[in-house]
């Protein structure tokens, strides 16, 4: 696909199964039906391949948006740019998403979770999601697929993830800090030890009832905004994190996004 045969003519407004041409109204229909295939992945209604790769993190994009997109849980196959306070600077290319997906799987696989304390996990959460989100895998969507994909990595140690304990602004801000940049040509996850700090729980401590979210829409669910500020200095921990340094790619062409 081209990037502009994502959308129907002469709008913003993604494809979808609904034929909802109305841009507002499709992120509102979209919010209500991933979340109920969220609570499916969650309880265990529904399952994915737990491999750590290609196929859990298409498994789970699937699942979310099956009611939404035809695309969903394939690889976009456009570039994607985008523009921040640090400039514009590509995700992944389009046939290097796989590539980061094995590199990331491989990490996975080959690190002992089970023993880490804390600072530990933080450390190699951080190095795994700032992978995954520099490789972007889809079109829409990806915020989302990725907290997921990071509850699954943390169900191997002696942690969970509730993202619900991070502000938006430090996630939003880590995120984009964490990747690439025209001043630093590879992945910073050290941006993220905030986030992923916040996040982290003892896995025996029971996660709290839901409750009604105020102010959360469907907008805030996905990728995080553009950002517009720099902390005074990346946080330290105690223990470098394993060593996960696969090759730098980043995408410089000529992709949008919106």
């Amino acid at each position: 696909m081209d990037w502009d045969d994502y959308f129907y003519p002469g709008t913003s407004t993604l494809r979808n199964k609904w034929g909802e041409r109305d841009q507002n109204l499709l992120h509102t229909m979209e919010y209500q039906v991933t979340k109920r295939r969220q609570r499916e992945l969650e309880d265990g209604t529904a399952t994915v391949p737990r491999d750590f790769g290609p196929d859990h993190i298409k498994g789970i994009h699937g699942h979310l948006f099956q009611d939404v997109y035809q695309w969903a849980g394939q690889y976009r196959d456009v570039g994607m740019v985008k523009v921040s306070a640090q400039g514009g600077i590509g995700f992944t290319s389009p046939g290097q998403i796989d590539f980061w997906m094995l590199s990331v799987q491989d990490f996975v696989r080959n690190t002992n979770w089970q023993s880490m304390n804390a600072g530990e996990f933080v450390e190699a959460a951080s190095l795994t999601f700032a992978h995954v989100n520099q490789a972007h895998p889809f079109r829409e969507g990806n915020g989302r697929t990725s907290k997921i994909y990071m509850q699954h990595v943390a169900e191997l140690s002696p942690f969970r993830l509730d993202f619900s304990h991070i502000d938006p602004t430090m996630w939003n801000l880590s995120s984009e800090l964490s990747r690439p940049s025209p001043m630093r040509p590879t992945i910073d996850a050290t941006y993220l030890y905030p986030a992923f700090a916040a996040a982290t729980r003892p896995a025996t401590q029971a996660p709290p009832a839901a409750a009604p979210q105020q102010g959360i829409g469907p907008r805030s669910a996905s990728y995080p905004r553009a950002a517009t500020a720099a902390p005074q200095q990346p946080p330290q921990l105690s223990k470098p994190a394993a060593g996960y340094t696969p090759k730098q790619q980043p995408y410089r062409g000529p992709g949008r996004t919106r």
